[in-house]
């Protein structure tokens, strides 16, 4: 799931879910559990403005190359904490 925004509600509803593996990116860091951050999302959106105009997380997320970069697809399926390469 993407979630773009700081809505505190949602982000709750979301890491209060009865699924013991779920994930949530967002495009800044938070504190809390399934809350995911992928820094590597920032440095493209900063620094290849042209390939990332609109900076689109949620576009990011679906780019199977740049993220598979950033994360490590079967850790985070099998609930890993450690599945972001790059902190």
């Amino acid at each position: 799931m993407v979630i773009t925004n700081d809505n505190e509600k949602l982000i709750k509803r979301f890491d209060n879910l009865p699924y013991k593996n779920k994930v949530c990116f967002h495009p800044r860091p938070l504190k809390h559990k399934s809350i995911a951050f992928i820094p590597r999302y920032i440095w493209q959106c900063t620094n290849n403005p042209k390939e990332y105009s609109n900076c689109d997380l949620n576009g990011y997320v679906r780019w199977i190359d740049e993220f598979l970069k950033s994360c490590n697809l079967l850790k985070m399926l099998c609930g890993e904490d450690d599945f972001i390469c790059e902190k």
